[in-house]
């Protein structure tokens, strides 16, 4: 099922942003790696959903 939804999110062209965004997120955490893609393909969900809804909490805030 993880292999499913990360073909889904690295081929939806609306997810692309967020998927540079977290790609930078951890090179900042973890400079010494040099394998960011599998990192990336094990933690990206987590982190866009905690994205997703920090996105909607301040909006929801800041009407």
């Amino acid at each position: 099922m993880k292999k499913a939804i990360w073909f889904i999110f690295n081929n939806c062209q609306e997810v692309q942003p967020y998927l540079e965004e977290h790609l930078r997120f951890l090179q900042m955490q973890h400079p010494e790696s040099s394998d960011f893609y599998e990192m990336q393909q094990s933690t990206f969900s987590t982190w866009f959903a905690k994205r997703v809804m920090l996105t909607l909490y301040f909006t929801y805030f800041t009407l």
